[in-house]
């Protein structure tokens, strides 16, 4: 199996499953549990859930591209953070911060905050 490693989240993950593939047994019981729940296609690495399609597991570098093609892509919609997430799942792809990530990148795109719903209330106490 011929997968490129790259050093992230994902890393530790990949060891164990190519170390189960070998037929060695993981001792950490905490990345055993952890293991259970991601499967190689081809050479993707991909998150199962119960109620989620196969989520494919991106990195860092991908994951700015992911959330800038859904919120102003061809079909983006210039979303809101929980929306954002959701279309990122639909869209199958997966990281561990990708709640955290949403709202940082809404927040910071400036177009959204400039059209944003406007705050009627002082910003002191009467």
């Amino acid at each position: 199996m011929n997968v490129k490693v790259v050093k992230d989240w994902r890393t530790p993950i990949i060891r164990a499953l190519k170390a189960l593939a070998q037929g060695e047994v993981i001792s950490d019981k905490e990345l055993a549990k952890k293991v259970a729940h991601y499967v190689f296609i081809g050479e993707d690495l991909c998150k199962r859930g119960f109620t989620t399609p196969l989520l494919k597991c991106v990195g860092k570098e991908q994951d700015e591209y992911v959330m800038n093609e859904l919120h102003n892509g061809v079909c983006g919609m210039h979303c809101g953070h929980r929306t954002l997430v959701a279309r990122v799942i639909r869209a199958r792809y997966y990281w561990l911060t990708i709640r955290q990530d949403c709202v940082e990148y809404v927040k910071k795109y400036k177009s959204c905050q400039e059209n944003g719903p406007l705050i009627h209330q002082s910003s002191t106490n009467l």
